[in-house]
């Protein structure tokens, strides 16, 4: 988009992921870790908590403008 030719005209080094990479994170349950291990109860039981709360939850939208980043992004 128009802000990222911006942003890599401004800084050639800068990394800008391609559009079709964006992403927007709703929930994160599980922070990626080298040492995370999972084991098929834990598993099963995250995947009983996600379906009971997906179960009352109704669908949503989001409107983003301008640029958004975490403080891990920069």
């Amino acid at each position: 988009g128009y802000a990222q030719q911006k942003l890599r005209i401004a800084n050639p080094n800068l990394y800008c992921y391609p559009l079709a990479d964006l992403h927007l994170t709703v929930l994160d349950l599980i922070g990626a870790r080298a040492d995370f291990s999972l084991t098929p109860a834990d598993l099963a039981a995250y995947q009983n908590s996600i379906k009971e709360l997906l179960a009352s939850c109704r669908p949503f939208s989001v409107t983003l403008q301008g640029l958004i980043a975490s403080p891990s992004g920069i």
